[in-house]
């Protein structure tokens, strides 16, 4: 697996290509010269997808392609981590470049390990995500790691965040039912010791969210909650930012304040995690937090022809939904323009499939009016009004 030094240094790169499922599996346990790869591409087709059946770690070591970093990189289809985790032992700041962005299409379902900065703070997405779609999470270690093969997990866990229903700080009335994130410090080193002593302490988390969290499009009553106590002593992240919820492609990052450094979470490498879960303002009732399911198609009951229908709410202030549909997989532009027929807002354009589609338009920078959406799809092109009112 790795042989050689300097610019001799080789080790093994994995492709998963085809469109049946693949186990990978690394059998002896985690050791540099036995069991640590370099890149691993994710390239399957259809709905294939990729397994572990034990942990799986990277690190850097080839001189020649790729570039001697242990490039992640997600094109199609999704890992399945299981009970395990696939670690990246890379500390590099090229953060974008390590592990290529997950999509809809290809994430890891379940637990992905990053190494963070060995001599600063820094922050690192985690493209994880569970059964119900991609969820990635922003981390941001508050002291830097203290030893080599140190690495933060983060495994996204589908499941009720408060399953006690323990009591909630006075600022929060709920905590997600959906979904959580939980959050440890390990490393690979062995020790004769037992547990050893390493730690790191974090700051801040940045979860993202779609429509399916019971999360609604253009309010600010989202809030962030941690704990370190198994799913019970819910505590509330600053919000000092004022954040609106947006429904993207991938899912939109909440923005939160940091923890006071008096409140710091310290993790202690194999030891106890921190969780990390959505919840909502004490009052509001816009984000039920219970799963929703959307888009749910029926091939045999495709649309016969092209149809735009009214958006809803109709006046609005200052987001509405809208939905199309298309009878056959193309390209698709969908655009707001004014009454002047200048375009405001560049809502689609890409190629879509057959089905029904569902599109939320923000309009807080526009002035109160009647706008027109526009769909283009083929030789097809439809338009309808909508009411701006605030």
């Amino acid at each position: 697996m790795r042989t050689g030094s300097g610019p001799l240094y080789g080790v093994c790169c994995v492709y998963f290509t085809g469109a049946t499922n693949s186990a990978f599996k690394s059998h002896g346990g985690y050791m540099t010269g036995t069991n640590e790869f370099n890149a691993i591409t994710i390239n399957k087709s259809g709905t294939a997808k990729v397994t572990l059946g034990s942990d799986i770690f990277m690190a850097g070591g080839s001189s020649s392609y790729p570039l001697s970093q242990p490039y992640l990189d997600f094109v199609n289809g999704i890992i399945d981590s299981k009970n395990f985790c696939i670690v990246n032992f890379s500390t590099a700041s090229n953060d974008a470049n390590i592990i290529k962005p997950g999509s809809k299409k290809s994430y890891v379902s379940g637990c992905v390990g990053r190494g963070m900065s060995s001599s600063a703070q820094t922050t690192r997405v985690f493209p994880v995500g569970d059964k119900d779609g991609y969820r990635p999470i922003k981390v941001h270690n508050s002291t830097a790691g203290n030893a080599t093969g140190n690495y933060i997990r983060v495994k996204a866990v589908r499941g009720n965040a408060n399953p006690s229903n323990s009591p909630l700080p006075a600022e929060l009335d709920k905590i997600s039912t959906v979904r959580y994130y939980r959050i440890s410090y390990d490393t690979a080193i062995a020790t004769s010791g037992g547990t050893p002593s390493f730690t790191m302490s974090v700051d801040k988390f940045n979860p993202s969210y779609g429509a399916q969290d019971g999360v609604t499009a253009g309010n600010s009553n989202l809030r962030v909650a941690y704990t370190t106590d198994s799913l019970t002593n819910w505590k509330a992240m600053g919000q000092a930012h004022k954040d609106t919820t947006e429904f993207t492609d991938p899912p939109a990052y909440w923005t939160v304040d940091s923890i006071p450094q008096a409140s710091w979470i310290s993790l202690q490498a194999r030891g106890k995690g921190a969780f990390v879960a959505f919840s909502r303002l004490t009052g509001t009732t816009e984000n039920s937090l219970d799963f929703t399911v959307l888009g749910v198609k029926d091939e045999a009951a495709l649309p016969l022809s092209i149809n735009l229908a009214q958006n809803f709410p109709n006046p609005f202030n200052p987001t509405t939904t809208i939905q199309y549909s298309i009878n056959r997989t193309g390209w698709v532009s969908l655009e707001v323009v004014n009454m002047l027929g200048q375009r405001v807002a560049q809502l689609v354009e890409s190629v879509q499939e057959a089905g029904a589609h569902t599109v939320y338009f923000n309009a807080s920078n526009l002035t109160s009016g009647v706008y027109y959406y526009r769909v283009a799809a083929g030789s097809v092109v439809m338009t309808k009004s909508m009411l701006l009112v605030k």
